[in-house]
């Protein structure tokens, strides 16, 4: 960093200082589970174990948002790992309000950030409103049709047909055709191995893509099958990535079925995708496909979230609780209404129901929490205050990463701020209920978000619009911790140049730690801002810790 930098910081006079020794303070192990139940309290002092044998003086740990609805023996066994930590040298640390899946919303669903639906059809049976089934344009959903010697389907793409993909007229699902994927390692550099078809459908309506696939000796994690739904009209608009996949091990060479929901966007626009991202032995088989207009079953019950039921052909709205009220229903079934008696609906009406729903993307279709609605806010001061009289932290990790959706309810959209500014607000906050609890406190957070070089100025999932410029929105003492590797050359100077202080996530999945840590040792240190290194695994793979330790000497 400039000097004229590094004094302008100083003078701000921030609680927390990135001046550091000449080696990092922090050395965290990313735990990051629940240590609510004596089992899992046990699991955990395991850990604090291993850290404390290998030099290591921090570990994240999770499941804490919600400790003060928890009861008295969660809050206990915390507390227990917290005094276990203080006698090891290793501090517990509280990773906290995540935002995909969303903070809080598990103990309040009403803080879902929602998306719109238009017009789903319904009608009158009986005495309950039903949803009506459209029809579906999905074409050649069976592969009856297609050329065998040029090992293509009619209105499917595949990659490398004849090379990496075939027709298969005998392996197909309930006899009937397939198309067979080779591994693609060497034909594609990308792996893929996909197949494809862009339909147009209903804006703003609920559909199902389902399909069929086995496998053979393909034991790397794939998605067989994934929806894309994008728009045409914008890059403000919002779109969503979401899939559903299954491993096919080795010793399971029979067919499963795989589907998932999704929202069509305002242009209709719809790429089908089944196949592999990341195939790289074995081969498998895709068939059966199948295209459906669905019902809602995540229905927003917030008070931002209105309803309305209206005649499909006059445009007459009906009046919820005169003409028509929700019916009874469990978790996960379709949306039915009731008839009011009295109501001024008639049999053989057709109408149309606007309503907001659980918004979702992303290819492990997530949901994230709205960053507008203040209730949040009410909740993460609970919370920090009983993290705060259970933990006693000295350091608190923001969970915000990876948001796939925002900006498309109707609290987003009438406070007329961009997703920046939504996202800059809502750190503020989180910083500030923080320090109101714990003033000396170190904050960090995971990078992505903010990041130009990474996801800030990607449109993400369900999102409306990017976050282009949040990276200047937010406060200096909120530490960057960050994870992506590839990056690391113009993600540090750029938050360093912002006053920001610097971790390095260090994935130790792969099979060249040594030289991940190496990497990220030279692209770091060299930043007065460093306060440290975090090892991370996604898989629970804590055999490598002392590789990882012996290259950060």
């Amino acid at each position: 960093m400039r000097k004229s930098t590094l004094t302008l910081f100083a003078a701000a006079g921030l609680a927390v200082s990135c001046a550091r020794a000449d080696a990092p303070q922090h050395l965290w192990l990313h735990y990051a589970r629940s240590c609510t139940t004596p089992k899992e309290l046990a699991e955990g002092k395991k850990f604090v174990d291993l850290a404390a044998a290998h030099g290591l003086n921090g570990m994240l740990v999770g499941n804490v948002d919600d400790l003060f609805r928890q009861g008295q023996s969660a809050r206990d066994n915390v507390r227990a790992l917290k005094l276990y930590g203080d006698r090891k040298g290793v501090k517990i640390i509280p990773s906290v309000w995540g935002t995909s899946p969303g903070a809080m919303t598990y103990s309040t669903p009403s803080l879902h950030e929602t998306i719109a639906l238009k017009g789903m059809p319904f009608e009158v049976q009986g005495d309950r409103i039903v949803h009506r089934k459209g029809v579906t344009p999905i074409r050649n959903a069976s592969l009856a049709e297609y050329d065998r010697e040029k090992n293509v389907f009619a209105n499917w793409s595949a990659e490398h047909p004849g090379v990496g993909s075939f027709v298969d007229l005998e392996g197909g699902h309930d006899g009937k055709p397939a198309v067979r994927f080779e591994p693609a390692l060497a034909k594609d550099k990308y792996r893929h191995s996909r197949f494809t078809q862009k339909v147009t459908l209903e804006p703003r309506r609920r559909y199902r893509f389902s399909g069929w696939v086995r496998g053979e000796d393909a034991d790397r994690y794939f998605h067989p099958v994934v929806v894309s739904v994008g728009v045409d009209n914008g890059k403000d608009a919002p779109m969503t990535f979401s899939s559903s996949g299954r491993n096919v091990p080795k010793d399971d060479a029979g067919w499963h079925q795989l589907s998932v929901s999704f929202t069509a966007g305002e242009s209709g626009t719809v790429y089908l995708y089944a196949g592999s991202w990341n195939m790289t032995d074995g081969r498998f088989w895709l068939s059966d496909f199948a295209l459906e207009e669905i019902g809602i079953t995540e229905l927003s019950m917030r008070k931002s979230a209105p309803r309305r039921l209206r005649n499909a052909v006059t445009g007459v709205s009906y009046a919820e609780g005169k003409d028509w009220t929700l019916a009874p229903r469990k978790h996960g079934e379709e949306v039915v209404l009731d008839l009011a008696k009295g109501s001024a609906i008639r049999p053989g009406d057709q109408l149309l129901f606007d309503c907001f729903i659980v918004a979702h993307g992303g290819p492990k279709s997530n949901s994230s929490t709205c960053m507008s609605d203040p209730q949040l806010y009410e909740w993460l001061e609970k919370s920090a205050r009983t993290i705060r009289e259970v933990l006693e932290p000295e350091v608190w990790m923001l969970g915000i990463d990876e948001i796939m959706a925002g900006g498309t309810c109707e609290l987003c959209k009438t406070g007329k701020k961009d997703l920046a500014h939504i996202l800059g607000e809502c750190t503020t906050k989180m910083r500030d209920i923080i320090r109101k609890e714990t003033p000396n406190a170190e904050i960090f957070v995971w990078s992505d978000m903010y990041d130009p070089y990474h996801n800030a100025n990607v449109r993400l999932g369900a999102c409306k619009g990017t976050f282009e410029g949040v990276g200047d929105l937010i406060p200096k003492d909120v530490g960057m911790m960050l994870w992506y590797g590839e990056k690391v050359g113009k993600s540090a100077p750029y938050f360093a140049e912002r006053g920001h202080c610097l971790m390095g996530s260090i994935c130790c999945d792969g099979k060249d730690v040594a030289g991940a840590v190496r990497k990220w040792k030279e692209g770091l240190s060299a930043y007065p801002e460093l306060r440290g290194f975090m090892y991370t695994t996604w898989i629970n793979e804590y055999s490598k810790i002392d590789t990882f330790v012996r290259e950060l000497k």
